[in-house]
């Protein structure tokens, strides 16, 4: 098994989901994508359509834990 890890920027993982069974996601705080981990070069190659599905909102996310020491913002 190959594994590749995309780094889309250097925030700090507040949480990790795996949208498929060969892909892991990590966000940040606020819910953006930190970086992308293909555990199959399958999944590597539809690099592309798996980046779009991270980006969707999920509720897993919504749901996450807040920062410590951060107030909520008002939506």
């Amino acid at each position: 098994m190959s594994q590749s890890y995309f780094q889309l920027n250097g925030n700090k993982i507040a949480m990790s989901d795996q949208i498929d069974t060969d892909v892991i996601v990590d966000y940040d705080a606020k819910g953006g994508i930190v970086g992308i981990e293909f555990l199959s070069e399958a999944a590597a190659s539809k690099r592309d359509h798996y980046l779009a599905l991270a980006a969707r909102p999920s509720k897993a996310r919504l749901r996450a834990p807040r920062v410590p020491g951060k107030a909520a913002s008002a939506a």
